[in-house]
């Protein structure tokens, strides 16, 4: 079911959190690693002070359309970073030339480039594989449910998603392929949508909801804000 963004989930108390609480991040800073140049290139952002001693869990964040300075997602990436996730951050398209065709092999390659840095790169954040999130964002959240589609190939070289977190997601060039029916079962799954989004409505977000056929009713749910 659709639950709106305003809306408590059924069962919780009067005000539960809407109390903001004081900061707990575990890390006080973070490092940033600009890797590559054009549509191909992306970001490394590594928590630090302390740095992490066990393996971190790995998030890659896929920007919207033109939004491809990660600054437009700063508060968000710093929240992740500083609670101890890597975030790589895939640069898939130039600012006025990438074919909307080249943007998931653009992404692909910049996220198999960077799984290779944070793995054996000197002196990086060692990842943990088995707590991988896909986030994406307008264009970026099409993206991300075609690389957790992909990534159910053994032969694609990526982990499997604990979680797909797709926001407002948007299709540039209608394809059917890669079929999201082929996103694992153990994926959770959040699609976010604007009641009053006149830019990509939701219908790109109701057909990635309802075509992702393998994660049971209990592991989706669909928000509207």
């Amino acid at each position: 079911g659709v639950l709106r963004a305003d809306e408590d989930p059924p069962g919780t108390p009067p005000n539960s959190g809407r109390i903001e609480p004081e900061s707990t991040s575990p890390h006080r800073s973070f490092k940033r690693y600009e890797i590559g140049e054009g549509p191909r290139s992306y970001w490394i952002f590594e928590p630090d002070d302390p740095k992490p001693e066990a393996r971190a869990p790995l998030v890659v964040f896929l920007h919207g359309w033109f939004a491809v300075n990660p600054g437009f997602y700063g508060a968000w990436i710093d929240h992740l970073v500083r609670d101890g996730k890597i975030v790589i951050f895939p640069r898939y398209q130039n600012d006025v030339d990438t074919a909307p065709q080249d943007f998931l092999p653009n992404a692909l390659a910049a996220i198999h480039d960077a799984l290779g840095v944070v793995h054996a790169g000197v002196g990086h954040v060692r990842p943990d594989p088995t707590r991988f999130v896909l986030i994406g964002h307008s264009a970026g959240g099409n993206l991300a449910a075609q690389i957790a589609a992909l990534a159910a190939d053994p032969h694609a070289g990526l982990p499997i998603p604990q979680a797909l977190v797709i926001v407002m997601p948007g299709e540039i060039v209608p394809t059917r392929e890669p079929s999201l029916s082929s996103i694992s079962a153990s994926t959770l799954l959040i699609v976010m949508v604007g009641e009053e989004d006149v830019l990509v409505g939701d219908l790109r977000g109701r057909q990635i909801f309802a075509q992702a056929t393998a994660i049971p009713p209990a592991r989706k749910r669909f928000v509207l804000f």
